[in-house]
């Protein structure tokens, strides 16, 4: 599922450059997604076998949503909707905290830090083409990094 969303991402960041950038950004990316995936698909994605807590994940995907419903009700009303991208980013990154309270992994409280800061920094730029690259791709790098740590 995360390759979905670092694809997602990864969309995202692409389309908002002019060509050639946009194929090339998507082809680097494509390649790396498609890397991961095949480590994946042999088996090699490390799960640590740690204890998965369904309740804990519940109520983090339930506050993400809500978050995410709230930040778009916002932003609309204060005619804001150009910077939804960034938001939605920073939501997705503190929902990582809440996996990590599901899982105990490490790894997505480092994902919680890059996400976060990515996004942030994409909030300093004017809505547009770079706000929009630096929010996709940097999100779907740091989505795809959490993938090949260890």
């Amino acid at each position: 599922m995360v390759l979905v969303f670092a694809a997602v991402w990864l969309w995202i960041g692409a389309s908002a450059l002019p060509m050639p950038w946009s194929a090339i950004a998507g082809a680097v990316g494509a390649l790396g997604l498609a890397a991961i995936g095949w480590r994946v698909l042999r088996g090699w994605y490390p799960t640590g076998g740690r204890r998965f807590d369904r309740t804990r994940f519940r109520i983090t995907v339930a506050l993400e949503i809500a978050a995410g419903l709230f930040a778009g009700w916002a932003l609309g009303r204060l005619g804001l909707t150009a910077y939804a991208w960034p938001v939605i980013g920073i939501i997705v990154a503190l929902h990582f905290i809440g996996l990590w309270w599901a899982t105990h992994d490490p790894r997505f409280l480092a994902l919680t830090l890059a996400m976060l800061a990515v996004n942030v920094v994409a909030l300093f730029f004017p809505p547009g083409a770079a706000m929009l690259a630096i929010s996709g791709l940097g999100s779907s790098a740091a989505l795809m990094a959490a993938m090949v740590r260890r």
